[in-house]
């Protein structure tokens, strides 16, 4: 597939004569083009034509990745006109017009987290697992009403994604099932992508967690992003299950999701953690072969599934020289297994302060507990040490059971910005995942104004690093 690029006017639809431009108004063409390349028998091939809007340019790359090449075509001397998408790739004037396509294709994506934000009427009890029975249900009730409006202000703001992840027994992340939670503001937040970082893969069935995400990405149009993951150390407890076989379950559970996804025949599986009869699932995913996909984690396993399925590497809530080690080594990877991954196939989650100044940022980091809010006693969390062993690359590292995440990003808008570049250079992340307020925390007003804050002063000074 080929998509010939230039600004209006500058001569590109000449070429062929029978083409209509209709990629303004139907960027929904893309996933179905993907699936009539990927057709096993007759597979199709498509010549597009259109201007280098960095929207439409972002759509395809994430549709199409591996599947198209982009041909840029310039204006004659004399003839050269403003381009009609500001702040896109312009007349291809200056760098070389692949340059100028490469940094618009790697623009930073930014995705906001969201946990649900519920507000207790009265203090909660600090130790995890919450009682249920402190749970006030129109609290519940006005958290996720609050979510939706605080998410079409994301949306219009100009975020590029959503995410949620999965999490138990504390109000801390109000989203125990991160399927029905992007089902929910799939249906009420029309237009923006939604990240699912969880689902946790060794607590749940494989083929179900590949059922329901085919439904949604179906249900959403194509706008599903997908991050499977081992999940963090309490939630063995969740379900009673044994920490020390956690590694193997996700591998093993992430293998059988892919393979439903992409498997167009029945078939059986018999592994050691998971057995099936029978295999078929309907609907499959409308992204073919399956929704942009991602192994969570910074451990060497995970980046080692990730390189050899050709799937994202995300990592989260360490420094940059942390985390980049775990990128570092999942690029390594790829190259072992003859291929590339793009900056867009690195997530970094990560938590970040931002205020008109730096010493109201850092005052707000000071103020903040150095304990999560709701922390395992302390026999149990010794034992759970004990039993799960953690990496990042290979290398040795406790897990993170009750202390405070760190937080990465801190300062001004201007001073974040810088920060942003850096990890973009260290780390070579091309989408942050950012908690702006403290997961857990009920200061709505304060998480509105972070909002606002990053998306004006912020957001439209990132997308060019």
């Amino acid at each position: 597939m080929v998509w010939i690029l230039g600004p209006r006017q500058i001569g590109e639809t000449t070429l062929p004569r029978e083409i209509a431009r209709t990629w303004q108004r139907r960027p929904d063409l893309f996933p179905k083009l993907r699936v009539l390349t990927d057709r096993d028998r007759r597979p199709a091939r498509f010549l597009l034509l259109g201007s280098a809007s960095p929207s439409l340019l972002n759509q395809s790359s994430e549709s199409l990745a591996g599947r198209i090449a982009y041909v840029a075509v310039r204006a004659p001397a004399g003839r050269r006109r403003r381009d009609p998408h500001p702040g896109g790739i312009g007349p291809l004037a200056g760098p070389s017009a692949s340059q100028a396509i490469d940094a618009t294709l790697s623009a930073v994506k930014v995705s906001f987290f969201e946990t649900g934000r519920y507000c207790p009427p009265t203090p909660l009890p600090s130790e995890w697992p919450v009682p249920s029975g402190a749970y006030d249900p129109d609290a519940g009730a006005r958290a996720f009403r609050d979510m939706i409006e605080r998410l079409r202000y994301v949306e219009a703001l100009g975020f590029d994604w959503i995410s949620v992840s999965e999490h138990h027994y504390s109000p801390r992340i109000l989203t125990p099932s991160p399927m029905v939670s992007a089902a929910f503001i799939a249906a009420h937040v029309p237009h923006i992508a939604i990240a699912l970082l969880g689902p946790i893969v060794p607590h749940s069935n494989p083929i179900r967690v590949a059922e329901e995400l085919a439904m949604l990405d179906t249900m959403s149009e194509g706008r599903l992003v997908v991050g499977l993951l081992r999940g963090t150390t309490n939630e063995s407890l969740t379900y009673d299950l044994n920490p020390d076989e956690a590694r193997e379950r996700t591998d093993e559970g992430m293998e059988l999701v892919l393979k439903a996804w992409t498997e167009p025949q029945p078939f059986g599986w018999q592994g050691r953690h998971f057995q099936y009869r029978t295999v078929s699932i309907w609907p499959r995913p409308l992204q073919a072969p399956h929704p942009p996909t991602f192994a969570l984690g910074t451990s060497k396993e995970s980046c080692e599934f990730a390189a050899r399925h050709h799937l994202g590497c995300g990592v989260s809530y360490g420094s940059f020289e942390a985390v980049a080690r775990a990128t570092r080594y999942y690029r390594e990877q790829c190259a072992r297994y003859g291929w590339e991954p793009s900056p867009e196939q690195i997530v970094y989650r990560a938590n970040m302060i931002v205020a008109e100044t730096d010493a109201e940022a850092e005052a707000r980091l000071r103020a903040l507990p150095n304990q999560a809010p709701f922390s395992m006693r302390p026999g149990v969390r010794d034992a759970m040490a004990t039993l799960d062993s953690r990496n990042i690359a290979g290398q040795a590292r406790a897990p993170v059971i009750s202390g405070a995440l760190p937080t990465t990003f801190l300062g001004s808008p201007d001073t974040v910005v810088e920060q942003v570049r850096r990890c973009r250079e260290v780390v070579g992340a091309g989408v942050l995942d950012l908690s702006l307020h403290p997961p857990g925390s009920g200061d709505l007003d304060a998480l509105k104004r972070a909002l606002e804050l990053f998306g004006t002063k912020v957001l439209p000074h990132i997308r060019d690093i």
